[in-house]
């Protein structure tokens, strides 16, 4: 039994780390920004069971503690500040580079910060007003 369980984490474990942000699917996954997992995919719709009810940044679900010891950035959205690894920022610009964009106001997410970030709008100036 221990052993299906310890092997049933690796594998959670390895296919969240350097990954897309919000792509995880099958056992032990949920739905995370920028929600790119087909709903069908996501065992935890609407929400981690108890015992491991952090959603990762990658859409996975685990422990509070281990969000708390920086072992992954955001649960449930927030995020502790920890920055991506290096393969999930390359595997984010290479989904930018073929048109998915979806997460680029998610990478740089400070300690604290809840939800999608806003990205800047940039206006056209408009007429002058005297």
């Amino acid at each position: 039994m221990w052993s299906r369980f310890a092997v049933a984490i690796v594998i959670l474990t390895a296919s969240c780390h350097a990954g897309l942000l919000g792509a995880g699917t099958g056992e032990g996954s949920c739905a995370a920004p920028p929600y790119r997992a087909p709903l069908g995919a996501i065992k935890w719709k609407i929400g981690c069971p108890a015992g491991a009810g952090c959603c990762t940044e990658f859409g996975y679900c685990r422990p509070r503690s281990e969000w708390a010891a920086g072992l992954f950035r955001d649960c449930n959205k927030e995020s502790n500040g920890r920055p991506l690894e290096a393969k999930a920022i390359a595997a984010e610009n290479e989904a930018a580079a073929h048109g998915d964009a979806s997460a680029a106001g998610l990478i740089n997410v400070p300690a604290g910060a809840i939800g999608s970030p806003v990205a800047p709008v940039a206006l056209a100036p408009g007429p002058a007003v005297a």
